[in-house]
């Protein structure tokens, strides 16, 4: 696996309840998007909802936190592929 951007994601050690926490929110926005009739909500529901997963599949996998910084959208996105 390759490194871990500095810039972009920390060292963090999780809890299993946190990254639980983390499945949940992404499993309650893919919910939301699943209900509401709106293309545009749903869309934006399904995003997130792949981003949350991708931050829960990198704090179980990686043990790194990603910080809330511009473009770190992409860098859960491409991490995620290494990952999985």
């Amino acid at each position: 696996m390759n490194k871990f951007d500095k810039k972009f994601f920390q060292k963090f050690d999780f809890t299993e309840a946190q990254i639980e926490r983390y499945f949940a929110n992404a499993l309650r926005d893919l919910e939301i998007a699943r209900q509401d009739p709106f293309l545009e909500v749903r869309f934006t529901y399904s995003y997130q909802a792949l981003l949350k997963g991708g931050i829960a599949l990198i704090a179980k996998e990686g043990q790194m936190k990603v910080r809330s910084i511009p473009g770190h959208h992409i860098k859960v996105l491409g991490k995620m592929a290494e990952l999985l």
